[in-house]
């Protein structure tokens, strides 16, 4: 009987040491480089913080401003952005580029994988189009995003409203 608890025990012990290294590996981090960089973004729209439901319409001053806004969002080469960077310890930081309607986009951005901060500079400050201006302002104001390797949300604040630039990958 004591060979087969003996056995039994020396089994166990090494079920245990071959999953140690799986747990401790477990983290709370995202993969960042995985979320924004390899991939073209394409805005589906601008929300309020907590619904999908219905897009933002506090942009236009009337239904038809809106309607060509959503008809320009539709089209294949706008509101779209690439991220390329560099990790450094939980955070990427590098350059984006895209555009928004007439406007072509760049600048500097960043996100922490530890704490979902986010943050980006454009360079460009106007838009033809009241999305497009909203695409910048939105981007501009942001702080904070959440996503994974198909879906990105990017939250930014504008006065005490808080919204966020809904992105599906191309």
């Amino acid at each position: 009987m004591n060979k087969i608890s003996a056995h039994h025990s020396k089994f166990i012990i090494l079920l245990l040491s071959l999953a140690l290294p799986f747990l401790g590996s477990c983290d709370d981090e995202d993969d960042v480089a995985g979320i924004f960089t390899g991939k073209t973004w394409k805005m589906t729209g601008i929300y309020e913080k907590g619904s999908v439901k219905d897009p933002y319409k506090g942009y236009w001053s009337n239904e038809a401003s809106f309607n060509a806004s959503m008809k320009l969002l539709e089209e294949p080469g706008n509101f779209n952005i690439i991220f390329e960077g560099s990790v450094s310890d939980k955070t990427i930081k590098g350059l984006f580029t895209g555009r928004a309607t007439n406007t072509n986009l760049s600048g500097n951005w960043a996100a922490n994988g530890g704490n979902n901060s986010f943050f980006a500079t454009p360079k460009e400050t106007t838009d033809n189009d009241a999305l497009g201006n909203a695409f910048i302002e939105g981007l501009r104001n942001a702080h904070k995003y959440e996503g994974d390797y198909d879906n990105l949300r990017i939250y930014f604040t504008i006065g005490s409203s808080e919204r966020f630039i809904l992105f599906h990958v191309k």
